[in-house]
């Protein structure tokens, strides 16, 4: 009757547990108070029924009740100043001692409830909250490597963290196991010292026995490894009678009041037992799955980190909005971490200089014909819009020599007259020599308190280090496509490129992000490709903030929305916020 009362116990607080950690993925938190509310009460059940389901006291329900209500209250308090606590400290910090603390639930049970300050329960309380830490952590380390939380995993995990309170005991205390006491099948252990009668309050309670007899029969106790049995009045030991404090050996038998009790030294373990549990429960919670992250949507965006910690973020946003009444039309995260949109200088007017690197072999001079109008609308759509830009040019061919530069203007007559000075060269070979102008139109870019843009356009695979020039003498480039990434993401100038998308060269040098390149075999009119570029400058603002990342994590980590999106982000982020921060999320979660 016991290993079954047992065995609902462990399966009913692995039940309470997944319960709560179903309530804690599907609850909505609109704001901290709901969260406040929904984590108290959280912590509470759980606290509450850790202690009542291990709670192997003698005294009657009620009054076990009562002592794991009054254990849970201190217990829930501390956790619940932790939990506000996350928001100032390390959260890693607060999660792990609040663990520690729901383990600590029995030692304020065991210790200032029931008064029981012997060895064997100071270190079970001590062990069994320094067990769960440490499955908290293997836990964590789990989920961090594998990338993939679900909801079955976690169920297992609830499995073995409930267990292990379980086993726990039964470990520790099988080293303060001195004897056992068999009687009608069941087995008892004998500790310090143990009674038998008729009491409720005796370890093994005799039903049938003598109605005149006393309510304690005899009481065994351990004494520097050998067993002694005190007799309350008359009775058998083995074949003989005793009526004083007596030794026992190895499988003696007493015999009171019509009943037989024998007592061995050996001191078994449960632990064998449990663990035949385990494998059994384990088995249960793996047939459910469910992914637990969602990603928003987010807007592209071009960052300049030159000036860190202050991160200069250059968003599109075609809605027409006054941002100093509504800067929260805005709304930048860094991983889970909103910026504070009061605490962000957003800019409508700022510069821009553009260098336009062109190819002038074959027929493209023919096709930049176009860009002559559309560079015109350029200057007028960008600059009516508060900003200010200047445009130059760089030219290539086969030979570095064959580079043209034409200097940064904010004219745009003068910039017109660039254009209509190109002549076209041939190139000697398929391909050509790109990576210097690149490189040339980057050093050009040297005003690092503007926006700095390189539109890039050729028809020709580039040159690249390793290839041999005029008749095989010296390369034609000492460059080659890592250097120009290197050189453009260190100086955080905004590469944007024409050419054929068959080219792996230009895809390894964007990233492959279909953001920044536009496919010249679907481009009849280059003009077009201008149109685009310039709508998305001049619908641009600038947002100033400061990061607190460290200058090589920022970038993988930025999210940017906005408009409605924005204000619709910023509260879901909260809201993703306080989630992460529930108890039952970081238990089994990555912190």
């Amino acid at each position: 009757m016991k290993r079954l009362i047992n065995l609902l116990k462990i399966i009913g607080l692995i039940g309470v547990f997944i319960l709560l950690r179903l309530f804690s993925y599907r609850v909505t938190l609109n704001n901290f108070f709901v969260f406040f509310i929904t984590e108290v009460l959280s912590i509470f059940i759980s606290v509450f029924c850790i202690s009542f389901f291990t709670d192997r006291d003698k005294s009657g329900l009620e009054d076990r009740f009562n002592a794991s209500l009054k254990a849970s209250i201190p217990v829930t308090a501390a956790i619940s100043i932790l939990t506000i606590l996350k928001f100032s400290i390390p959260v890693w910090l607060a999660n792990y001692a609040a663990v520690f603390m729901l383990g600590g639930v029995i030692y304020v049970r065991e210790f200032f409830i029931y008064g029981k300050s012997d060895s064997r329960n100071f270190y079970y309380c001590l062990i069994s909250a320094s067990v769960l830490v440490a499955l908290k952590l293997l836990f964590n380390v789990f989920n961090l490597v594998s990338q993939d939380v679900v909801l079955n995993v976690e169920f297992t995990f609830i499995s073995i963290f409930i267990l292990s309170i379980f086993i726990t005991r039964a470990v520790v205390f099988s080293f303060f196991v001195n004897g056992v006491v068999e009687y009608e099948g069941n087995e008892t252990y004998i500790y310090e010292s143990m009674r038998v009668g008729k009491s409720k309050s005796c370890d093994i309670v005799v039903t049938d026995g003598d109605k005149n007899a006393k309510s304690v029969y005899f009481t065994v106790s351990s004494k520097n490894g050998s067993l002694f049995v005190r007799p309350a009045f008359e009775m058998k030991l083995d074949n003989k009678i005793i009526t004083e404090k007596t030794e026992l050996q190895d499988g003696d038998t007493i015999k009171a009041c019509g009943n037989y009790f024998t007592v061995t030294g050996d001191t078994g373990t449960r632990v064998k037992k449990i663990f035949v549990l385990l494998l059994g429960i384990l088995g249960s919670f793996t047939a459910f799955g469910e992914d637990l992250e969602i990603s928003p949507r987010k807007e592209p965006y071009f960052a300049d980190y030159s000036g860190y910690p202050t991160v200069s973020m250059y968003i599109p946003f075609s809605n027409k909005v006054n941002y100093g009444d509504n800067p929260e039309y805005v709304f930048i995260a860094e991983g889970e971490n909103g910026i504070d949109y009061k605490k962000t200088k957003i800019e409508d007017s700022f510069g821009i200089d553009v260098v336009f690197v062109l190819d002038v072999t074959g027929n493209m001079p023919e096709r930049y014909k176009p860009l002559r109008q559309s560079i015109i609308n350029m200057y007028k759509e960008i600059n009516s819009t508060g900003k200010n830009l200047r445009a130059g040019i760089v030219t290539f061919a086969d030979e570095e020599s064959e580079q043209n530069i034409y200097p940064l203007t904010p004219g745009r007559d003068k910039f017109v007259s660039y254009l209509d000075s190109i002549r076209g060269l041939s190139g000697n070979d398929y391909k050509e020599n790109p990576l210097d102008s690149l490189k040339a139109a980057q050093i050009m870019l040297n005003d690092r308190s503007r926006q700095r843009v390189v539109i890039f356009m050729t028809d020709a695979p580039p040159h690249v280090r390793g290839d041999r020039g005029k008749e095989g003498v010296r390369d034609f480039t000492s460059l080659n496509i890592e250097d120009i990434k290197h050189i453009y993401r260190e100086n955080n100038i905004l590469l944007l490129t024409v050419s054929y998308e068959r080219f792996p060269e230009y895809q390894a040098l964007i990233s492959n992000d279909k953001t920044k390149f536009f496919d010249i075999e679907n481009v009849d009119n280059l003009g077009n490709v201008i149109i685009s570029i310039s709508g998305y400058l001049s619908s641009q603002v600038k947002v100033n903030y400061n990061s607190w990342l460290r200058l090589g994590s920022i970038g993988d980590t930025i999210s940017v929305y906005t408009g409605d999106e924005a204000v619709k982000q910023r509260k879901d982020f909260t809201i993703r916020k306080l989630t992460k921060r529930r108890f039952f999320n970081s238990l089994f979660g990555i912190f």
